[in-house]
């Protein structure tokens, strides 16, 4: 298993993952296990076991109704990677990338990118603008 980052030592790619889907499904309606099975393409079983592995890091609540929410823990860790993917994606876009591409890279990129490189980003960043 891939951890992520020191920040958040106990979450996983897979799980950030997860938990980007559960954050962008909750926007439209209420998220079960079912919206991220067809969201992510992948099993059932595979969503119940990374499910369980999020709930036991508090980073999710299930409620009896099935219903999947994100905890003020979860948001943070949404928090921290949305800010890294804005940093990402706003350079490669300043950088003449086409916005569908900078997006998938950034997508990509934000989970596996250190904070001293995010950091010398962000400051590059702010000298294009």
């Amino acid at each position: 298993m891939n951890r992520i980052d020191n920040d958040f030592p106990n979450i996983t790619i897979s799980q950030a993952r997860y938990l980007d889907a559960i954050f962008s499904i909750s926007k439209e309606k209420e998220c079960r296990a079912k919206d991220l099975v067809s969201c992510l393409s992948v099993s059932k079983p595979a969503v119940s076991n990374e499910l369980q592995r999020l709930k036991n890091n508090n980073v999710i609540t299930i409620s009896e109704e099935k219903v999947i929410r994100i905890t003020s823990y979860g948001h943070e860790i949404i928090n921290y990677y949305r800010n890294r993917f804005k940093i990402i994606f706003d350079l490669l876009v300043k950088l003449g990338v086409a916005e569908e591409i900078a997006e998938n890279d950034a997508n990509q990129i934000k989970y596996r990118i250190s904070d001293e490189s995010i950091l010398i980003l962000g400051k590059a960043l702010l000298h294009l603008e």
